[in-house]
């Protein structure tokens, strides 16, 4: 079930304003802090984000539409030959990011296609870490490929049962609720082309403001859910 109409009545309206994706993905945020989008002479393509220094021209843009966060119960499945274990299923986060990509005109690429685009996602929990005063927030990165452009395409990744205890304070009753916020950002050949958040605290919130734990945030292949919605969700860069 969604993260909104998982909420009580009561608390919908309040949990849906916070957790409502901004519409307009990185123009608010990082006008004043990073980059803006750039408009030339019929062409869309980004103008450089500037980090630290100018760099090309993007080709690449990617509009995110929606993030999604819900919780999904370890999936069960039939098998025959092992004795079976018995065992409770858990809850783990899921963060579903649908985008939509498009590309610059090129006569030497005409393939409707992009090849590789880094996904960046950024968990901030609710409760805090007591040994450094300061919310818990799990990150992690998945390399798609072969992404088609024109159409929408979903991302997805995946924060485990045990590490959700963790991130929630403990919680045996963990919900989606004890996420307080999420980002992402997608790279194209080293360069931010888009990305969006579903709070908007100060600009660029995750970057800098909270410690960042990592190895949590998983691609669906290392996750029980690998077989599940295969034509539905990006491919996934395999390790070498």
């Amino acid at each position: 079930m969604s993260v909104i109409n998982h909420l009580p009545a009561v608390a919908r309206a309040d949990r849906a304003a916070s957790l409502e994706p901004i519409r307009n993905p990185l123009k608010d945020m990082f006008k004043r802090s990073i980059a803006a989008l750039a408009l030339t002479a019929g062409c869309w393509w980004l103008a450089p984000v500037q980090y630290a220094s100018a760099q090309a021209p993007q080709t690449v843009r990617v509009t995110v539409e929606n993030i999604n966060v819900q919780t999904q119960q370890t999936p069960a499945f039939s098998f025959r030959g092992p004795r079976d274990k018995r065992v409770r299923e858990r809850d783990w986060l899921e963060v579903e990011v649908s985008v939509k990509v498009e590309k610059a005109p090129n006569p030497n690429d005409p393939l409707p296609m992009v090849g590789e685009l880094e996904f960046r996602y950024f968990v901030l929990f609710s409760a805090t870490n007591p040994a450094t005063n300061q919310r818990y927030m799990a990150t992690g990165t998945i390399n798609h490929v072969n992404i088609r452009t024109g159409d929408t395409v979903n991302s997805v990744a995946y924060v485990p049962p045990d590490a959700m205890f963790r991130f929630s304070g403990g919680k045996d009753n963990y919900t989606q609720r004890d996420v307080e916020a999420v980002a992402v950002e997608v790279m194209h050949a080293g360069q931010l082309v888009g990305g969006d958040a579903t709070a908007q605290r100060q600009a660029a919130w995750w970057r800098g403001t909270f410690p960042e734990t990592t190895g949590f945030v998983r691609a669906k292949p290392d996750t029980p859910f690998a077989p599940l919605w295969y034509d539905y969700h990006l491919d996934v860069k395999p390790r070498n």
